[in-house]
């Protein structure tokens, strides 16, 4: 469903999902049963840039980034 949901996200969320079934296998645990259990974002650091505006002034610019969390669980 991901695959084909036209939001920008969902590409991340798609590959997040995908490491973290590959990381239940690592843990050998039975991937047909798997379910996502809870699946949140959290804030991340800024990172604070400045831009030249008219008259010799300063336009903070504010790059936001985000973390993803996806937690899976086996039935």
């Amino acid at each position: 469903m991901l695959k084909f949901t036209p939001h920008r996200g969902a590409v991340f969320v798609r590959k997040i999902l995908a490491s973290a079934v590959a990381n239940a296998d690592e843990a050998e645990a039975n991937t047909e049963s798997l379910y996502v259990e809870q699946a949140f974002v959290n804030q991340a650091p800024t990172m604070k840039r400045w831009r030249p505006k008219d008259r010799g002034r300063a336009f903070p610019i504010m790059k936001r980034n985000s973390h993803i969390t996806v937690v899976v669980e086996s039935r």
